[in-house]
């Protein structure tokens, strides 16, 4: 089946979102979340609300690491999608990291999508 117009544009702000993350752009990701998002990481207390957010990537950021994202699917039930995906971080001189990372996205009134849940378990 092919993907919705709203899942392609899904799509295209998940890997605008990953590319802000790999070059360092803390800007750039935050304008990929909504003011009152949630992250919900593997061995993190949960991180609430876009101050928090930010402050969480600007101590996480590293711009020796990439990371890596293949989505297996996108579903749009109106103003509300899940993205269900696969990540790989690298790190020169270090082992790869990977996992399964699931995330609620929300349409604002400026018709762009924002994450609203960022969710990832790690395999390790």
């Amino acid at each position: 089946m092919a993907e919705s117009l709203e899942a392609q544009k899904i799509h295209e702000r998940s890997k605008s979102c990953l590319d802000a993350m790999n070059r360092g752009d803390i800007d750039a990701v935050m304008d990929h979340y909504t003011d009152d998002a949630i992250l919900l990481f593997s061995n993190v207390d949960p991180v609430r609300g876009a101050n928090a957010i930010r402050a969480h990537w600007e101590a996480t950021e590293d711009p020796s690491r990439t990371a890596y994202l293949d989505t297996e699917s996108i579903t749009v039930v109106g103003d509300v999608a899940y993205e269900v995906a696969f990540y790989k971080v690298e790190k020169p001189g270090e082992s790869n990291v990977g996992g399964k990372n699931v995330v609620v996205w929300r349409k604002g009134d400026d018709g762009d999508w924002r994450l609203q849940v960022d969710s990832c378990a790690a395999d390790e």
